[in-house]
């Protein structure tokens, strides 16, 4: 790809962006746990298993003296392969949704029926 006469580099694209969104977020992680005055910080779930973000995070954390805690990298996964999983379970018993279905975050896999 490129634009204006410069070649873009999708990785280097993809860096840049996921330096943005490290640096955003350990900027407003701090500035919530200054202005809540908070005795420790957790970082769980599919996102913790950044290890940019991890790294940033537990520097800035160590710069404010606020005891950061991450579970390790084999614990901090995402729904996404549970959710892939259970709707290869739905289409494989027929259940099939239009485009009308909404997405319900909260929504229990038992309220899915397949029978």
């Amino acid at each position: 790809m490129d634009q204006r006469g410069e070649e873009i580099i999708p990785e280097q694209v993809a860096k840049g962006f996921q330096d943005s969104v490290i640096e955003v977020l350990t900027t407003k992680t701090i500035r919530a746990a200054r202005e809540f005055h908070v005795k420790q910080v957790i970082a769980a779930g599919g996102v913790s298993a950044n290890k940019g973000l991890r790294s940033s995070l537990e520097q800035a954390f160590s710069k404010e003296g606020i005891p950061f805690y991450v579970p390790p990298l084999n614990l901090c996964t995402d729904n996404a392969a549970m959710i892939g999983a259970a709707g290869s379970f739905m289409f494989k018993s027929g259940v099939r949704s239009n485009l009308s279905m909404n997405g319900l975050p909260g929504m229990e896999l038992r309220s899915w029926s397949l029978a």
